[in-house]
């Protein structure tokens, strides 16, 4: 619960941030076109706030995984504290958390890849 309220507020903020990077211009143009109030966040300020906003988005994600880690001090059955049983039972620390550091880095490499590329696919559509 305390991480999910902690990525929420993080996410929220990520989101009013996208919000405010849309710019006047494109609001302004939006009035002269007469597009309604609705249309006008449905249609430009949402697809260009998201855009913005992806990005963080992810790496809250990503950061969220890895701090899931430390629930494993309150007892929750996460796959730290599963680690953290097994090698009591089987007196091999070394080597569980090896295993388990190498499962956390196989769950957020291709997630950290994919924030790459949709960075370099919104700078290059800046670019443009």
């Amino acid at each position: 619960m305390a991480l999910g309220l902690n990525l929420t507020a993080f996410n929220a903020e990520a989101y009013r941030a996208g919000v405010q990077a849309v710019p006047k211009e494109h609001l302004d143009a939006c009035v002269a076109l007469g597009l309604r109030p609705w249309q006008r966040t449905i249609y430009v300020v949402l697809p260009q706030a998201l855009r913005n906003a992806m990005p963080v988005l992810m790496t809250n994600g990503i950061g969220s995984l890895q701090q899931s880690a430390l629930v494993a001090i309150v007892a929750v059955a996460d796959l730290m504290y599963v680690g953290k049983s097994l090698a009591t039972e089987a007196y091999r620390p070394l080597e569980t958390y090896s295993v388990i550091a190498l499962i956390y880095f196989a769950l957020t490499l291709p997630i950290s890849k994919l924030v790459h590329v949709v960075e370099r696919r919104q700078d290059a559509a800046v670019q443009r």
